[in-house]
């Protein structure tokens, strides 16, 4: 059982409430554990070639916060309380491939090693870590696209490491403005890997208890109480199965 936040961002309805960092820190001080986070593309510096994600109910008049500010609060409160069990951050990724690299980077300076980056096998579900083994530790949490091709290129380097320099050279010699190339439309998944390489549950749709036991451990669904009732009576099985899948 996880303390989970809903909509942790907002301070009333989803239409045209305030949205605070300060909802962040009282849900974690009344002991949440899982902090939803809705990340839309948010303003481009152009002068220094940033991209700034924020977080907010998209398509409503709700404010608008930091994706970094949050992230800021996140690790004082683990700086304050190191031995947390971990912090999920359930992240509802509306954003385009350079916000997305921005938030991984963003997690990356701000968290350090209190971010938990899983290996290839613990993305696949294999020998995950413990709570206990994660105190004091940031988790996320979002969606994953398949990985096959994921190596392909064999000389290791991220668009990440490529956007580090303001510039790099293509086949030709030629300078390429990476910032430019940044803002260019993924040509495959919608998640960048970097962001990807971050996350450790991938949250998938429900079709079925049998099919969801077959599934990695690390894939996950997000069932509300009242849904779960409806599922679990619609056959006498699925008690026992619900009870299987989460003991998995």
């Amino acid at each position: 059982w996880i303390n989970t936040s809903h909509n942790t961002y907002l301070t009333g309805d989803q239409l045209q409430s305030r949205s605070s960092v300060e909802a962040y820190s009282k849900a974690l001080f009344r002991g949440c554990k899982c902090l939803e986070l809705d990340c839309w593309d948010g303003e481009e510096s152009k002068k220094f070639k940033k991209f700034i994600p924020v977080v907010y109910h998209g398509h409503t008049l709700t404010t608008k916060i930091d994706f970094r500010s949050i992230c800021l609060v996140v690790d004082n409160y683990l700086k304050d309380n190191p031995t947390s069990y971990p912090i999920i951050l359930s992240l509802e990724n509306h954003c385009s491939h350079p916000y997305q690299r921005s938030m991984a980077d963003l997690m990356k300076e701000i968290f350090g090693k209190k971010l938990f980056v899983p290996t290839k096998g613990q993305r696949s579900g294999e020998a995950l870590p413990s709570p206990e083994e994660l105190r004091g530790m940031v988790v996320i949490k979002g969606k994953r696209p398949p990985e096959p091709e994921e190596d392909k290129g064999g000389d290791g380097e991220t668009d990440a490491d490529r956007l580090s320099s303001p510039n790099s050279a293509d086949s030709n010699g030629e300078e390429v403005d990476e910032y430019a190339k940044a803002l260019e439309k993924p040509k495959h998944s919608k998640i960048d890997p970097e962001l990807a390489h971050l996350t450790l549950f991938h949250g998938c749709k429900y079709s079925s208890f049998s099919s969801s036991i077959e599934q990695p451990s690390s894939h996950m669904h997000s069932i509300g109480e009242t849904k779960i009732a409806k599922i679990i009576s619609k056959s006498k099985d699925n008690p026992g199965l619900w009870r299987k899948y989460n003991v998995k």
